[in-house]
Formats: C-alpha cells, sequence, structure tokens
C-alpha cells in the first residue's frame, strides 16, 4: 500500500497544478494545443512509437516505454542489446555466459537461458519475435528506433511477453541517394565498421542496404594457451525493399543475413576441492564446496589483471538467414496489415564448462542447436488512432521446429570415471492465437482500454540420451529414451486500463493487466512438462510535460504476482532440471525524466525500485540439486532492488560550421543474486556496480563528418554481470573493464 500511496500522492500534486501553470514557461518550444483530441498529432521533436501497433506520441500512450530513435541509439554507444544497460529503468542485461547468450530481466523477471524454454521478454525486430536470450549478443545494425516497453504486453505484443517487449526497428529505404559510413576503434582490440545507404529506383520503389563488421579480439587472456577472450566477431547485412504500387498498398520485404562468434571470458567462482585419488573424481560426492570463494590471489588474476584459465576454447557461432514480407493495404478508414517472418538460424559452440584449466579431470560440452522458425500474423485496424474509437482485431501463427545435438562430457570431475552423455533432442513447438484491442474515449478528457488475447501452443518434443565410458566404448546406465505425449498449453490474457488526459501535456493512467508464458519440456531430461508461468499485474503511471516542454517525467507504480515461475536448477552431473516456483511477487517504482534547462544542454535520468521475491518456493533445490529447500523470501535471480542512470549532454554550436558534443552518463545496479538458494555466499552474488562513461566529438556540418572520442567504464569497476550453475559451480562473466574509442562517421 505504501507503494502505490508514494506515486499517488505525485500524481495528486501534479494534477492540483492550474492547467495555466503548467503552459506557462520561458522555452522556446512553440505552444501546444490543449484539446486532448488533439493528443494524437505529433507536433515536430515529439518520440513517436509503436508499441501498440501503430504510431503514436510516447506522452499518449499509458504503458511503460523508453524509446531511443537511431540518432539517440548512436549517441548511446551501444552495439548490441547488452549495451542499453541502465538506459531503462528496470531493466538488467546479463553479460553473455556461453552460447552467446545474455538473458534480459524486466521488472525482476528473467528467462531461464535454457535450451527449448520461452524467455519473458520478448524481442521483435520490425515485428517478428526473436528468442531474447540469444539475441541480446548479436551485434545491431542500422537501427532506426528502439523502444523497450515493460510490463506485461501479452495482448498485443504476443507471445511471452510477460516482463515486458524490446521492440527494434529499421530504417525504411527513402527517395534519395544518402546514407552513411561509420568506424570505430576501441582499446586498441577492436574495430567496427557499419554503413547503409538508400537506392531510390522510381518514385514507387527503393532499397536500403546495409552492412556492418565488428573484430574483437577480447579483453582478457586465457594463460592456458596466451590467446585473447573476452570479445568476438560478426558479420551482418541487410537489404529492405519498400514499394507503392498504388497510394492503398505499400509492401516491405526485408531479407538479411548475421554471422556472430561469441568467445566469453568465463571463469568458475568458487573453490574446488582436489581429491588426492587420482583414479577418483576430482570432486567426490559430498565434498563440493560451491559456497566457498575463491582465494584473494585467485580474485586479482581475473579482475584486477584480465587473467582466466580455460582449457577447453569457449565460444559459439551463430548464423541467421532470415527474411520479413511486410504488405498493409489502406482501405478507407481501415488498414489490413500482414506480416510474414522466417528464420534459419544454426548455433554451433563449445565450453569449459567446469571453469579452470585442468586436462586429467574435466566438465566441458559441445552441440549445435539448428533451429527454423516461421510466424504470420494479420491484422485488421482503425486507420486513425485520433478517433474517438480505436481498434485492431487480428491472428497469429508461428511454427518453430528445433534439434539439439550436444554432448556433456565428465570426464572423472564429479564420477569417477570418464563419461560422454550425448543428449539428442527435438522439438516441434506451434502456436495460435487471437486477439482484440479497442480504445473507446468516453469523454473529452477519459478514455478506456480493453484487450483480449486467445493463445493456444502445442509442443511434440523427444529426446535420446545415452551415456558411454569413453575408455571402454560401453553404454554406462540405462540410456534415456523420452517420446512424451504432446503438451498443449493455452490461456485468454487480457488488459483493462482508465486513462485521464486533460491536454496534451498530463496523463494519467491505472489498469490491470494478465500475461502467460507457455510450459514445455527440459531438453536435458526426462521429467514431465514443467508448466506455464502466468502473471497477474496492477499498474499505475502518469507522463508529464512541464515548463514549457523542457521538462518531461514518466512514473510508474506496479505489483506482479507471478504463479509458477519457471526456474532453472543446476545438476551436479552436467546439463540442467527446469522447475516451477510457487508463487513469487515483485512490486516496484520507476521514474524517468529529461530536462532541457538551456538551450544545447539534456539532462536525463531514471531510476528504478524493484523488490522481487520468492514469495513461497518451498520445493527449491540448492546448488548441488539437494532439496526439498524452502526459498520463499529469497532474491530473484538478476533482479538488483535498486537501479538508476544519469547523463548529461551538452551540444553547443561553437562555430558557424561545427557543432560539439560532450557528454558524461553514469548507470549503477545494486547487487544481483545468481540462484535462487544459497544468496549467503558471495560465489553466487555480483556486488554492486556503478559505471562511469564520457563522450567528447565534433561535427563538421557542411561536410557531414563526425569524430567522437569515448571511453566506458572509466573507473574500471568489476564486478559479476551474468552467471550460471555447472555442474553445481558457479561459472561466471564480468562486466566489460574500462574501455577507450575513437569513432569516425561520415553522412552523405
Amino acid at each position: 500500500m505504501k507503494l502505490w500511496a508514494c506515486l499517488g500522492t505525485g500524481i495528486a500534486l501534479v494534477l492540483a497544478v492550474p492547467a495555466d501553470a503548467q503552459e506557462t514557461g520561458a522555452g522556446t518550444t512553440p505552444p501546444r494545443a490543449t484539446d486532448p483530441a488533439s493528443a494524437s498529432a505529433p507536433d515536430a521533436g515529439d518520440i513517436v512509437v509503436t508499441a501498440q501497433r501503430r504510431s503514436e506520441r510516447l506522452q499518449d500512450v499509458p504503458i511503460a516505454i523508453t524509446a531511443l530513435d537511431s540518432r539517440a541509439f548512436v549517441n548511446s554507444g551501444a552495439k548490441t542489446l547488452s549495451d542499453i544497460q541502465g538506459i531503462a529503468p528496470g531493466i538488467y542485461i546479463s553479460q553473455s555466459t556461453g552460447y552467446a547468450s545474455a538473458p534480459i530481466s524486466i521488472r525482476g523477471t528473467a528467462g531461464s537461458n535454457t535450451f527449448f524454454v520461452d524467455d519473458p521478454v520478448a524481442v521483435y525486430v520490425n515485428g517478428i519475435y526473436q528468442s531474447s536470450g540469444a539475441f541480446s549478443g548479436t551485434s545491431l545494425v542500422d537501427v532506426g528506433s528502439l523502444e523497450i516497453v515493460r510490463g506485461p504486453q501479452g495482448t498485443l505484443q504476443g507471445r511471452n511477453a510477460t516482463a515486458g517487449a524490446v521492440l527494434i526497428t529499421t530504417p525504411d529505404p527513402g527517395h534519395v541517394v544518402a546514407g552513411y559510413g561509420r568506424l570505430t576503434f576501441a582499446d586498441p582490440t577492436e574495430v567496427r565498421a557499419e554503413g547503409a545507404i538508400n537506392l531510390p529506383f522510381t518514385s514507387r520503389i527503393a532499397t536500403r542496404l546495409a552492412v556492418g563488421y565488428y573484430d574483437d579480439r577480447g579483453w582478457a587472456t586465457n594463460t592456458f594457451n596466451g590467446k585473447r577472450i573476452g570479445g568476438g566477431r560478426g558479420f551482418t547485412a541487410r537489404a529492405t525493399t519498400k514499394w507503392e504500387p498504388s497510394d492503398a498498398l505499400e509492401i516491405r520485404f526485408i531479407a538479411g543475413h548475421t554471422y556472430t562468434l561469441v568467445q566469453p571470458a568465463l571463469t568458475r567462482y568458487a573453490a574446488t576441492p582436489a581429491n588426492p585419488n587420482p583414479a577418483g573424481a576430482l570432486i567426490p560426492a559430498g565434498t563440493a564446496t560451491p559456497g566457498v570463494p575463491l582465494s584473494a590471489a585467485q580474485l586479482h588474476a581475473i579482475l584486477d589483471d584480465n587473467l582466466f584459465a580455460l582449457n577447453r576454447p569457449t565460444f559459439t557461432r551463430i548464423t541467421d538467414d532470415n527474411a520479413v514480407l511486410n504488405a498493409t493495404l489502406h482501405l478507407g478508414g481501415v488498414d489490413l496489415i500482414s506480416l510474414t517472418g522466417y528464420d534459419s538460424i544454426s548455433s554451433v559452440g563449445q565450453s569449459d564448462s567446469d571453469g579452470f584449466a585442468n586436462t586429467a579431470r574435466e566438465g566441458f560440452n559441445a552441440g549445435s542447436l539448428p533451429a527454423k522458425v516461421f510466424s504470420q500474423e494479420v491484422r485488421l485496424q482503425s486507420a486513425d488512432s485520433g478517433s474517438r474509437l480505436s481498434w485492431i482485431v487480428g491472428g497469429y501463427y508461428s511454427s518453430a521446429i528445433q534439434r539439439m545435438n550436444f554432448n556433456i562430457y565428465n570426464f572423472q570431475l564429479t564420477v569417477p570415471t570418464r563419461l560422454d552423455t550425448r543428449y539428442v533432442a527435438y522439438q516441434d513447438g506451434r502456436s495460435f492465437a487471437g486477439f482484440a484491442d479497442a480504445t473507446f474515449r468516453i469523454l473529452p478528457t477519459v478514455s478506456v482500454i480493453g484487450g483480449v488475447r486467445y493463445t493456444r501452443e502445442t509442443k511434440d518434443f523427444t529426446l535420446n540420451a545415452p551415456t558411454t565410458n569413453v575408455v571402454t566404448g560401453a553404454l554406462s546406465g540405462t540410456p534415456i529414451v523420452y517420446n512424451p505425449d504432446q503438451a498443449v498449453f493455452d490461456n485468454v490474457s487480457w488488459r483493462a486500463k482508465l486513462i485521464y488526459q486533460p491536454s496534451r501535456d498530463l496523463l494519467v493512467y491505472g489498469g490491470y493487466s494478465t500475461g502467460f508464458k507457455s510450459g514445455g519440456f527440459n531438453a536435458f531430461g526426462n521429467d514431465p512438462a514443467f508448466k506455464p508461468e502466468k502473471l497477474n499485474s496492477a499498474e499505475i503511471g502518469a507522463k508529464l510535460d512541464l515548463i514549457d516542454h523542457r521538462l518531461s517525467l514518466a512514473l510508474a507504480a506496479y505489483t506482479n504476482l507471478y504463479s509458477d515461475l519457471q526456474v532453472r536448477v543446476g545438476v551436479p552431473t552436467g546439463g540442467v532440471a527446469i522447475t516451477n516456483a510457487a508463487s513469487s511477487r515483485i512490486k516496484g517504482l520507476e521514474a524517468e525524466a529529461t530536462l532541457h534547462p538551456v538551450n544545447d544542454l539534456t539532462l536525463t535520468g531514471n531510476v528504478s525500485y524493484t523488490h522481487g521475491r520468492y514469495s513461497s518456493f518451498p520445493g527449491a533445490r540448492n546448488l548441488l540439486n539437494q532439496g526439498p529447500i524452502d526459498a520463499s523470501g529469497n532474491s530473484l535471480v538478476r533482479s538488483p532492488d535498486w537501479q538508476f542512470y544519469l547523463q548529461s549532454s551538452y551540444a553547443p554550436q561553437v562555430t558557424a560550421n561545427k557543432k560539439a558534443l560532450v557528454e558524461v552518463s553514469y548507470r549503477y545496479r545494486s547487487r544481483i543474486y545468481l540462484y535462487q538458494t544459497d544468496q549467503l555466499s558471495s560465489t553466487i552474488q555480483g556486488v554492486p556496480l556503478g559505471e562511469l562513461g564520457a563522450r567528447i566529438g565534433v561535427t563538421d556540418q557542411p561536410s557531414q563528418v563526425s569524430l567522437t572520442l569515448y571511453g566506458t567504464n572509466l573507473t574500471n569497476a568489476r564486478s559479476v554481470a551474468g552467471g550460471s550453475i555447472t555442474f553445481s559451480y558457479p561459472q561466471v562473466s564480468f562486466n566489460r573493464p574500462r574501455t577507450i574509442g575513437l569513432q569516425l562517421e561520415k553522412k552523405f
């Protein structure tokens, strides 16, 4: 109740300010209409978002959203989704922990980072659903806009958007020859090149080509072989063609190819007991010490000298060929939209999952995960979002065929023999959905929103997992052969909101919504299907423009109640298990602000408080997969209680032809936990982390050439940024140390 009372008091104070006082000030922005009916008409400089599947002013959308346009994205220095950490409140993105995976957490809810298991944060690129955990490590090239939408978005955004969604849009081609080239050198182990060009063919047909390449040698050294790790390479090529055969029809075809190689710097983050018996396991049963921290000397080598020791190459190669066909037919006041997507993805990798250099007795894995994904959405929606009634109805279908060939090698690490368990798994998942959403203005200043989505998902799964003694070649034990009946999950999700908007400069909303993430099968075991994850969420918020539009504020308070939250559990012999936490409760506050105190100076900041706990989890398993253990009251994994971000950006005109940029930023997050139990142990914690960044640049406007010097993590603060439990031991990655870079850009 205190949470709601705090935000309610703030909104009441804002509502108490007379309307004429909200419209006065000494700014240079022209006065705007106060008629709420004009709220849908963006002015120059307004931020436009598409979170409700249509273009709207950010200030008119009753959802917690952080939006970046193409220039803001470039100025943020972000290269992957992992780099936007801190820019939006309530979002935490881990660093890669192998297989190019960096789980995204929004408002305290993160994915399990496990094969065949869906994530609670949906990532959409040009409207097509992506696996957020894998996509977050992919290099982003030629981004048009990026929206981070917080809270359940299942009604409109669709699959697995219980925690929120990240919407990425690439630019349409223009009808004049124009483009840019950008070259970046950093640290000096990294080089990036990116460019795009518009190629108009006729007044109705144009194509945009975009390419990007990076080569990062890595920031750490593997003392086992002297090679650099912590980097990678990547290449992206994309062609977008827009054809307007008539004024009523628009067709976009986007085809892309992405290659990503990730070589994460990982280490075991707990002391390992050494068995003196050379014929036995390195870690005999009952003697594991996953809660005992590394020595001071070991931590110094990792955190201060960036030295790691891995005797097995750790890498992931992802190849993704994709295509999108988007057609919009304007039928008077109604639009008919078809959105078709196809992805062919191949992921191949290997990981030194024991996390240290021991060639006599070790644990590691290697595997491949090919997948083919097809999706089709059809929507019929009103064309004018400013009318009294705006609505959307539609249907969605997707098919994902996934295969896994994965070997876990346990060479006298936790067993006395040398074993190879090969997991051959197959999953055919299909999702069907129908949805409808409408906004109705019942009074000039009051609107209501109602939306509903019915989802039915089916999953066919098979697993064959023989274990072989690599010394004798004989089978060890009985192979796992698992061919369960088809799993079917269906759900009705909905949202309802009340909106009060007395002017373009003030919007207050409150609402209730539900979310759903389907259950499924664990690719590493023959357990019955785990349960779907369900969410009930209440939220109130406000968006304000004050001081003649020099100050923008966005406030939100929410409470989320999850049932059957899907949780990853480590297994001492290798692999993972999936279980459901009975219930989890998350409540939080978020605030974002942008202030233009004087011309050319912009101050931005955000803060979030997230109280995420397992409210009932009596059947948890500890790091050694022992239980049941009551984890009720423990913190949710990868969910910092506090986060904040501050940025000052000064862009003066220094001469008639030159514009400068001076920018300083600081981002902070409090302690995180990597596992649901054993949370008193430092080995599964990431200590609080604050990172200072800066950018200094100059643009020659006649030539449109910009040169920028930048630095990230200037104080070289270090902390655990991500991790997983392998062979019941924490294996972690760290945030990147201090980086200095130089960026050259030419527009034409």
